[in-house]
Protein backbone atom coordinates (compact mmCIF):
# COMPACT_ATOMS: atom_id res chain seq x y z
CA UNK A 1 0.00 0.00 0.00
CA UNK A 2 1.20 3.56 -0.83
CA UNK A 3 2.08 6.10 2.16
CA UNK A 4 -0.18 8.89 2.03
CA UNK A 5 0.87 12.84 2.94
CA UNK A 6 -1.91 14.89 3.98
CA UNK A 7 -1.49 18.42 3.67
CA UNK A 8 -3.32 21.43 4.35
CA UNK A 9 -2.54 24.94 5.73
CA UNK A 10 -4.05 26.93 9.39
CA UNK A 11 -3.71 30.52 9.11
CA UNK A 12 -4.87 32.80 11.35
CA UNK A 13 -4.55 36.44 9.57
CA UNK A 14 -6.92 39.62 9.96
CA UNK A 15 -7.77 39.37 5.88
CA UNK A 16 -8.49 35.58 5.96
CA UNK A 17 -11.44 35.43 7.79
CA UNK A 18 -12.49 32.03 10.57
CA UNK A 19 -13.45 28.93 8.90
CA UNK A 20 -13.14 26.16 6.72
CA UNK A 21 -11.46 26.40 2.77
CA UNK A 22 -10.86 24.30 -0.14
CA UNK A 23 -7.51 23.53 1.04
CA UNK A 24 -7.05 24.02 5.22
CA UNK A 25 -8.59 26.29 8.05
CA UNK A 26 -8.71 29.66 8.95
CA UNK A 27 -7.74 29.74 12.49
CA UNK A 28 -9.71 32.01 15.22
CA UNK A 29 -6.25 32.96 16.61
CA UNK A 30 -2.53 32.91 16.50
CA UNK A 31 -2.88 31.13 19.57
CA UNK A 32 -5.11 28.45 18.22
CA UNK A 33 -2.42 28.00 15.44
CA UNK A 34 0.41 27.54 17.93
CA UNK A 35 -1.89 24.75 19.66
CA UNK A 36 -2.25 22.79 16.52
CA UNK A 37 1.17 23.24 15.93
CA UNK A 38 2.10 21.74 19.28
CA UNK A 39 0.15 18.64 19.03
CA UNK A 40 0.99 18.35 15.50
CA UNK A 41 4.91 18.75 15.96
CA UNK A 42 5.39 20.90 13.69
CA UNK A 43 6.86 24.75 13.19
CA UNK A 44 4.84 27.81 12.87
CA UNK A 45 5.62 30.33 10.58
CA UNK A 46 4.78 33.97 12.05
CA UNK A 47 5.34 37.50 12.01
CA UNK A 48 3.88 40.53 13.60
CA UNK A 49 0.54 39.78 10.57
CA UNK A 50 0.39 36.31 9.74
CA UNK A 51 0.67 32.98 11.78
CA UNK A 52 0.77 29.98 9.54
CA UNK A 53 1.01 26.31 9.97
CA UNK A 54 1.41 24.03 7.01
CA UNK A 55 0.47 21.12 7.75
CA UNK A 56 2.13 17.30 6.34
CA UNK A 57 1.13 14.41 8.11
CA UNK A 58 1.16 10.96 7.47
CA UNK A 59 -2.34 10.14 7.13
CA UNK A 60 -1.93 6.90 9.52
CA UNK A 61 0.53 8.75 12.30
CA UNK A 62 -0.53 9.31 15.47
CA UNK A 63 -0.40 13.33 15.49
CA UNK A 64 -2.47 13.18 12.37
CA UNK A 65 -5.29 11.89 14.45
CA UNK A 66 -4.46 14.26 17.04
CA UNK A 67 -4.45 16.80 15.34
CA UNK A 68 -7.84 16.52 13.46
CA UNK A 69 -9.96 15.48 16.99
CA UNK A 70 -8.64 18.74 18.21
CA UNK A 71 -9.65 20.78 15.29
CA UNK A 72 -13.15 18.56 15.55
CA UNK A 73 -13.11 19.57 19.47
CA UNK A 74 -12.53 23.20 18.79
CA UNK A 75 -13.89 24.48 15.40
CA UNK A 76 -16.72 21.14 14.64
CA UNK A 77 -14.91 20.69 11.28
CA UNK A 78 -13.31 17.57 9.86
CA UNK A 79 -11.39 16.84 6.72
CA UNK A 80 -12.09 15.66 3.48
CA UNK A 81 -10.09 14.87 0.65
CA UNK A 82 -11.38 16.13 -2.02
CA UNK A 83 -10.77 19.51 -4.67
CA UNK A 84 -14.13 20.81 -4.08
CA UNK A 85 -15.73 21.87 -1.39
CA UNK A 86 -19.47 23.38 -1.39
CA UNK A 87 -20.80 26.46 0.22
CA UNK A 88 -23.25 24.25 2.03
CA UNK A 89 -20.47 22.16 3.34
CA UNK A 90 -18.20 24.69 4.82
CA UNK A 91 -19.39 25.10 8.12
CA UNK A 92 -18.43 21.50 8.39
CA UNK A 93 -15.87 20.51 6.30
CA UNK A 94 -12.22 21.64 5.37
CA UNK A 95 -10.24 20.46 2.65
CA UNK A 96 -6.68 18.18 2.95
CA UNK A 97 -4.91 16.97 0.24
CA UNK A 98 -3.87 13.41 0.41
CA UNK A 99 -0.66 12.99 -1.66
CA UNK A 100 0.17 9.37 -2.65
CA UNK A 101 3.33 8.12 -3.13
CA UNK A 102 5.25 4.86 -3.93
CA UNK A 103 8.36 2.55 -3.34
CA UNK A 104 10.03 1.10 -5.97
CA UNK A 105 9.23 -2.22 -4.88
CA UNK A 106 5.43 -1.40 -5.00
CA UNK A 107 5.60 -0.07 -8.40
CA UNK A 108 7.48 -3.67 -9.25
CA UNK A 109 4.37 -5.53 -7.97
CA UNK A 110 2.08 -3.80 -10.49
CA UNK A 111 1.80 -5.41 -14.09
CA UNK A 112 0.48 -2.28 -15.70
CA UNK A 113 0.56 1.77 -14.66
CA UNK A 114 0.31 4.96 -16.15
CA UNK A 115 1.78 8.12 -16.17
CA UNK A 116 0.35 10.61 -14.00
CA UNK A 117 3.37 13.31 -14.01
CA UNK A 118 6.51 13.88 -15.47
CA UNK A 119 8.68 16.56 -13.65
CA UNK A 120 10.28 18.10 -16.96
CA UNK A 121 8.85 20.57 -19.45
CA UNK A 122 9.77 20.01 -23.46
CA UNK A 123 7.35 22.83 -24.87
CA UNK A 124 4.62 25.21 -24.54
CA UNK A 125 1.22 24.47 -25.30
CA UNK A 126 -0.48 26.09 -27.74
CA UNK A 127 -4.11 25.34 -28.25
CA UNK A 128 -4.49 24.03 -32.02
CA UNK A 129 -7.18 24.56 -34.49
CA UNK A 130 -10.76 22.57 -34.50
CA UNK A 131 -9.56 20.16 -36.73
CA UNK A 132 -6.34 19.75 -34.89
CA UNK A 133 -8.31 18.98 -31.45
CA UNK A 134 -10.66 16.65 -32.89
CA UNK A 135 -7.65 14.53 -34.34
CA UNK A 136 -5.73 14.63 -31.17
CA UNK A 137 -2.80 16.80 -32.11
CA UNK A 138 -0.59 18.58 -29.65
CA UNK A 139 0.09 21.79 -31.38
CA UNK A 140 3.30 23.58 -29.35
CA UNK A 141 5.62 26.91 -29.26
CA UNK A 142 9.41 27.60 -27.24
CA UNK A 143 10.77 24.18 -27.86
CA UNK A 144 13.03 24.08 -24.48
CA UNK A 145 16.79 24.16 -25.78
CA UNK A 146 18.08 22.34 -22.57
CA UNK A 147 19.60 19.28 -24.55
CA UNK A 148 18.62 16.99 -21.93
CA UNK A 149 14.70 17.32 -22.04
CA UNK A 150 14.31 14.36 -24.09
CA UNK A 151 10.36 13.77 -22.66
CA UNK A 152 8.34 16.06 -20.88
CA UNK A 153 4.70 17.99 -20.82
CA UNK A 154 4.02 20.68 -22.90
CA UNK A 155 3.46 23.39 -20.22
CA UNK A 156 1.30 23.69 -18.36
CA UNK A 157 -0.71 20.50 -19.05
CA UNK A 158 0.02 16.80 -18.55
CA UNK A 159 0.22 16.14 -22.78
CA UNK A 160 3.57 14.41 -23.46
CA UNK A 161 6.17 14.50 -26.10
CA UNK A 162 9.51 13.23 -27.15
CA UNK A 163 12.39 14.60 -28.69
CA UNK A 164 13.28 12.76 -32.33
CA UNK A 165 16.42 11.36 -30.74
CA UNK A 166 13.99 9.68 -28.21
CA UNK A 167 11.65 8.52 -30.15
CA UNK A 168 14.47 6.76 -32.19
CA UNK A 169 15.29 4.98 -29.42
CA UNK A 170 11.98 3.87 -28.24
CA UNK A 171 11.40 2.56 -31.81
CA UNK A 172 14.76 0.58 -31.79
CA UNK A 173 13.15 -1.57 -28.62
CA UNK A 174 10.11 -2.40 -30.25
CA UNK A 175 7.71 -1.33 -27.74
CA UNK A 176 4.23 -2.63 -28.53
CA UNK A 177 1.63 -0.12 -29.06
CA UNK A 178 3.59 2.77 -29.09
CA UNK A 179 2.35 5.50 -31.28
CA UNK A 180 4.18 8.65 -32.67
CA UNK A 181 2.50 11.39 -34.05
CA UNK A 182 4.48 15.29 -34.94
CA UNK A 183 3.81 18.08 -32.53
CA UNK A 184 2.54 21.03 -34.77
CA UNK A 185 4.07 24.50 -34.45
CA UNK A 186 7.53 22.84 -33.49
CA UNK A 187 10.47 20.81 -35.41
CA UNK A 188 11.51 17.40 -34.24
CA UNK A 189 8.86 16.99 -31.65
CA UNK A 190 6.57 13.73 -31.17
CA UNK A 191 3.89 13.02 -29.10
CA UNK A 192 3.42 9.92 -27.62
CA UNK A 193 0.58 7.69 -27.00
CA UNK A 194 -0.92 4.07 -27.00
CA UNK A 195 -2.96 3.10 -30.58
CA UNK A 196 -5.46 1.04 -28.45
CA UNK A 197 -7.95 3.36 -26.76
CA UNK A 198 -8.84 1.45 -23.10
CA UNK A 199 -12.04 1.40 -21.84
CA UNK A 200 -13.83 3.45 -19.49
CA UNK A 201 -12.38 2.77 -16.24
CA UNK A 202 -14.38 2.61 -12.61
CA UNK A 203 -12.98 6.14 -11.15
CA UNK A 204 -15.40 8.64 -11.43
CA UNK A 205 -14.95 11.75 -13.27
CA UNK A 206 -16.06 15.12 -11.81
CA UNK A 207 -16.05 19.39 -13.19
CA UNK A 208 -15.20 22.17 -10.78
CA UNK A 209 -17.90 21.90 -8.73
CA UNK A 210 -17.62 18.13 -7.60
CA UNK A 211 -20.42 17.25 -10.00
CA UNK A 212 -19.69 13.49 -11.52
CA UNK A 213 -19.94 14.22 -15.51
CA UNK A 214 -19.60 11.96 -18.39
CA UNK A 215 -16.31 10.72 -20.29
CA UNK A 216 -17.91 11.69 -23.28
CA UNK A 217 -19.41 15.26 -22.43
CA UNK A 218 -17.93 18.43 -21.15
CA UNK A 219 -19.82 20.82 -18.55
CA UNK A 220 -20.11 24.25 -20.46
CA UNK A 221 -20.21 26.44 -16.57
CA UNK A 222 -17.70 24.88 -14.91
CA UNK A 223 -15.29 23.05 -17.70
CA UNK A 224 -12.46 21.48 -16.12
CA UNK A 225 -12.81 17.47 -15.41
CA UNK A 226 -10.73 15.65 -13.86
CA UNK A 227 -10.41 12.22 -12.29
CA UNK A 228 -11.55 11.75 -8.61
CA UNK A 229 -10.72 8.05 -6.52
CA UNK A 230 -11.55 9.48 -3.30
CA UNK A 231 -10.18 12.82 -2.99
CA UNK A 232 -6.45 10.87 -3.32
CA UNK A 233 -3.78 12.21 -5.54
CA UNK A 234 -2.75 10.69 -7.64
CA UNK A 235 -6.05 8.78 -8.42
CA UNK A 236 -5.29 4.87 -9.51
CA UNK A 237 -7.05 4.24 -12.20
CA UNK A 238 -8.88 0.81 -11.73
CA UNK A 239 -10.81 -1.61 -14.54
CA UNK A 240 -13.53 -4.69 -14.08
CA UNK A 241 -11.80 -6.63 -16.43
CA UNK A 242 -8.50 -7.85 -16.13
CA UNK A 243 -5.63 -5.92 -17.07
CA UNK A 244 -4.13 -8.53 -19.14
CA UNK A 245 -7.02 -9.04 -21.54
CA UNK A 246 -7.45 -5.16 -21.56
CA UNK A 247 -3.92 -4.49 -22.78
CA UNK A 248 -4.00 -7.42 -25.41
CA UNK A 249 0.09 -7.47 -25.26
CA UNK A 250 0.57 -3.88 -26.12
CA UNK A 251 3.37 -1.75 -23.81
CA UNK A 252 1.28 1.42 -23.91
CA UNK A 253 -2.15 2.34 -24.31
CA UNK A 254 -4.59 5.46 -23.69
CA UNK A 255 -7.27 6.23 -21.42
CA UNK A 256 -10.87 6.45 -23.12
CA UNK A 257 -10.98 9.51 -20.19
CA UNK A 258 -9.48 13.05 -21.63
CA UNK A 259 -8.87 15.15 -18.67
CA UNK A 260 -8.32 18.86 -18.63
CA UNK A 261 -9.48 22.22 -18.18
CA UNK A 262 -11.67 22.37 -21.47
CA UNK A 263 -12.42 19.92 -24.27
CA UNK A 264 -9.32 22.02 -26.32
CA UNK A 265 -7.49 21.30 -23.42
CA UNK A 266 -7.56 18.03 -22.33
CA UNK A 267 -5.94 14.77 -22.84
CA UNK A 268 -5.55 11.28 -22.49
CA UNK A 269 -3.13 9.46 -19.93
CA UNK A 270 -0.68 6.71 -21.38
CA UNK A 271 -1.13 3.40 -19.30
CA UNK A 272 2.25 1.60 -19.79
CA UNK A 273 3.99 -1.89 -19.11
CA UNK A 274 6.61 -2.59 -17.05
CA UNK A 275 8.80 -3.06 -20.21
CA UNK A 276 8.07 0.27 -20.52
CA UNK A 277 9.02 1.28 -17.65
CA UNK A 278 12.35 -0.60 -17.73
CA UNK A 279 13.26 0.59 -21.42
CA UNK A 280 12.72 4.04 -20.17
CA UNK A 281 14.98 3.49 -17.42
CA UNK A 282 17.82 1.73 -19.43
CA UNK A 283 17.46 4.82 -21.63
CA UNK A 284 18.07 7.45 -18.67
CA UNK A 285 14.69 9.19 -18.85
CA UNK A 286 13.89 10.28 -15.38
CA UNK A 287 11.42 12.15 -13.31
CA UNK A 288 8.39 10.12 -14.69
CA UNK A 289 6.16 9.57 -11.89
CA UNK A 290 4.45 6.22 -12.52
CA UNK A 291 1.05 5.05 -10.33
CA UNK A 292 -0.39 1.61 -10.41
CA UNK A 293 -3.35 0.65 -12.41
CA UNK A 294 -5.69 -2.06 -11.38
CA UNK A 295 -8.26 -4.61 -11.72
CA UNK A 296 -11.25 -4.71 -9.37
Amino acid sequence: MPSVTCHFPIIHSPTEGFGARVEGIGAASADDVHAFAQVAGLPVQSDERIARLDVALDEESPEFASLIALIAERYGLRPRAHRVIRADESSRVFGVMKLRSYTDAELDECEYLYISFVDNVIAAFTEGTPEQIASEIFVAKNRRKKKSVHFGTLMPFHATAVSGQLKSQLEKAHLKGLDFTPVAGVDDLWKISGKLILPRSEIALQDGTGAVVDADSWPTQWSDKYFDDGGYIPAELTYRERLDSLMQGQDVAATYEKVGVNEARAFRYNVVSQRFRRTMTALGVEKIRYTPVRSL
